[in-house]
């Protein structure tokens, strides 16, 4: 029988230059080959030869016997010619001509002052380099708001002709696939971590990812903490693994990822012009660059930034001997980075890179340990060791979210804030209202309304009666102040019935069973969404009249820009990123004076429910058929929607922001 083959004949080409002296050339032949294999994934097994050409001036070795000397190309059929002597051309270069069995067409390699033969990619050479390193990214790898602003920067900067390669490991659920580049095995605390490393163009021109596909993370279903599946599978085995718990190897999959990266870069021979990792995931790579791999990266400047410093999230290493045989670096590095005996991925990177985080309000309150009481002896390290932090406010891309186009909104009508047309916002929650109660059938109290997405309540309106609509989007976690939000629900119904609140988020099992009961207790006035799907989080946000953010603290916000798009006005508590909403101009924003964090909750409480019962009362005894038939309001939503276009765009900040610090 005839053997059918899959694989088509290619050829690839490159060329690199070289000293006339046999080790010279024996290093240059064997790193340009090298090179054209790992970038192409060519086994060696698939080639069919190998033709080298090679300047008249280079005479000390010939390249295939060079090759060969390298222990390379064995048992392949190897030629190689002189070209004749021409005036004007390039000396001491070395050209080959690879012919492979392949499925994907290669990419040629010009290294050193060969570069000069190819213009065209030199041209892409000379542009300005940059590599994100982060552990989601939106549509690919999603868990907290980190996934949007890394996809923004990444794709926004690609914009600006900036050659941009996003790291990201490959989960079990990460939807995107790749072609393998090459591999390596890296050893972690004596143990073998077998890295296949995949590339992807992506359709933004300038924007490529790099996947590291090892074990560690290709078998997790979950990005940073245990799915509904898996705590089930594992519970049994250790009784502390739940649902929205942190996985158990979490810093050796965060070490591991870092070393893939250094070994990704010393294995292409290149480095960007900047390096930019993000959160504590990825904060020691500065450090393993310049330790490891100093030469390389010599050009290169590091930036780390820090998504949220509370003391949940900052993955700290454990105590020095762990976070010495964990990482390999050494004990000097690390014995002034140790926090509560625990060493501090941030402070690490704060040797070697330039802090940044995402609003100019939280680098102040996290500079000062008495106006950071959620990472109080973190803050309390980098105020007395001067350490700088640069707040760059994230921005948000209007375009994405556009209510003036379903299409991109994903809401059923249409509406122009920018204009004061508001029709469809109220259009878009009756329509809701009845596919909540269309779909609540099931007698066990809850219902499917999209895929991964259960309702628990219902909301009923009242005829003849006015209803102020208050809504949640976000994780369910302390921080984000859930705790205070239930207990203000409570508040709240114990002197107004005729409020509705909606809220959707995941979180721990114990904060969505609390939803999905008071969800019960208020059915008709509550409707609790648990899971995550965009078209339900979007009407979520824009059927709302306001939107609650009572955040203990919080780094930045997101939730107030996408609520503000869909003329929904924000209610916040006035920490960190929140203190962009003018108070009255943009948005509301509420205080709390606390002796004591116990202390600080029962004031948030108190403030929250007095300005969710005002707005209400306020809104049932006006004319106002709607919240924004009222001027105040109208002109909150108009002034908040100018603001985002006008200072808070991703092409902007991108561009005033962040490429200044970047130095482009």
């Amino acid at each position: 029988m005839q053997r059918i083959m899959k694989n088509r004949l290619f050829a690839v080409r490159g060329a690199i230059s070289a000293d006339n002296n046999k080790a010279d050339i024996q290093k240059s032949v064997a790193e340009l080959y090298s090179q054209l294999l790992n970038i192409n994934n060519i086994a060696e097994d698939l080639i069919v030869s190998v033709y080298f050409t090679v300047t008249d001036d280079l005479t000390a070795l010939n390249p295939a016997t060079a090759l060969r000397n390298k222990g390379f190309a064995q048992d392949l059929p190897l030629m190689c010619f002189s070209e004749p002597k021409t005036d004007g051309s390039l000396k001491g270069i070395i050209r080959i001509l690879i012919q492979f069995y392949g499925t994907v067409k290669p990419e040629p390699v010009y290294l050193k002052e060969a570069k000069n033969l190819r213009p065209d990619l030199l041209q892409s050479l000379n542009k300005k380099s940059l590599w994100i390193v982060a552990r989601e990214y939106a549509g690919i790898a999603e868990a907290g708001g980190v996934k949007n602003v890394i996809k923004d920067l990444a794709e926004g900067s690609a914009e600006q002709n900036i050659n941009t390669t996003v790291f990201l490991p490959f989960y079990g659920c990460t939807k995107k696939t790749g072609k393998k580049a090459f591999s390596s095995e890296i050893k972690i605390s004596n143990k073998k971590h077998f890295v296949n490393f995949l590339k992807v163009k992506s359709k933004t021109e300038n924007l490529n990812f790099v996947f590291i596909d090892t074990k560690i993370f290709n078998t997790k279903k979950g990005i940073y903490t245990y799915t509904c599946e898996e705590a089930k599978e594992l519970s049994n085995i250790n009784p502390e693994i739940k649902k929205g718990v942190a996985y158990i190897d979490t810093n050796e999959m965060n070490t591991v990822f870092q070393f893939a990266i250094l070994s990704y870069a010393a294995t292409m021979g290149i480095a960007p012009n900047v390096l930019h990792c993000h959160d504590a995931h990825t904060a020691l790579l500065p450090a393993l660059v310049n330790i490891n791999a100093k030469q390389l990266f010599a050009n290169t400047k590091c930036f780390v930034t820090i998504h949220n410093a509370g003391n949940s999230y900052r993955q700290q290493l454990g105590d020095i001997n762990y976070a010495k045989t964990l990482t390999g670096l050494p004990e000097e590095v690390l014995q002034d980075c140790v926090v509560d005996n625990l060493v501090e991925p941030f402070l690490i990177a704060s040797k070697y890179a330039k802090l940044t985080t995402v609003s100019p309000f939280y680098a102040e309150e996290i500079t000062k340990p008495q106006t950071s009481p959620f990472s109080k002896n973190f803050s309390a390290i980098l105020f007395e060791k001067h350490i700088q932090i640069t707040g760059i406010t994230n921005g948000i891309k209007y375009e994405n979210y556009k209510p003036q186009d379903k299409n991109i909104s994903l809401l059923p009508f249409e509406f122009d804030p920018l204009n004061k047309k508001f029709d469809g916002k109220y259009k878009s929650r009756q329509l809701f209202i009845s596919e909540i109660k269309n779909c609540f059938k099931n007698s066990k109290g809850f219902s499917d309304i999209a895929e991964g997405v259960k309702c628990f309540g219902a909301i009923e309106e009242t005829e003849n009666k006015k209803h102020t609509y208050f809504a949640y989007h976000g994780r369910l976690v302390h921080q984000k102040g859930i705790d205070v939000l239930l207990q203000t629900i409570h508040k709240v119904f114990s002197i107004n019935q005729n409020i509705k609140f909606i809220i959707m988020g995941q979180g721990s099992e114990d904060y969505e069973n609390k939803y999905a009961k008071i969800a019960k207790i208020y059915s008709g006035k509550l409707v609790y969404f648990r899971g995550y799907d965009k078209r339900i989080a979007r009407m979520v946000s824009a059927v709302a009249d306001f939107i609650l953010m009572p955040s203990l603290f919080e780094p930045c916000g997101l939730s107030d820009f996408i609520a503000q798009i869909y003329a929904t006005i924000p209610i916040a508590h006035a920490v960190g990123g929140l203190k962009k909403i003018q108070d009255g101009k943009t948005g509301y924003l509420f205080s709390s004076i606390f002796d004591n964090l116990e202390n600080q909750e029962e004031n948030m409480v108190e403030s929250l429910s007095s300005i969710i019962l005002e707005k209400a009362d306020c809104f049932e005894n006006s004319e106002y058929k709607h919240i924004l038939d009222a001027p105040e309001y109208s002109e909150i939503i108009q002034s908040a929607n100018l603001e985002i276009k006008n200072k808070y765009s991703w092409d902007l900040i991108i561009k005033k922001d962040y490429f200044n610090l970047y130095g482009f």
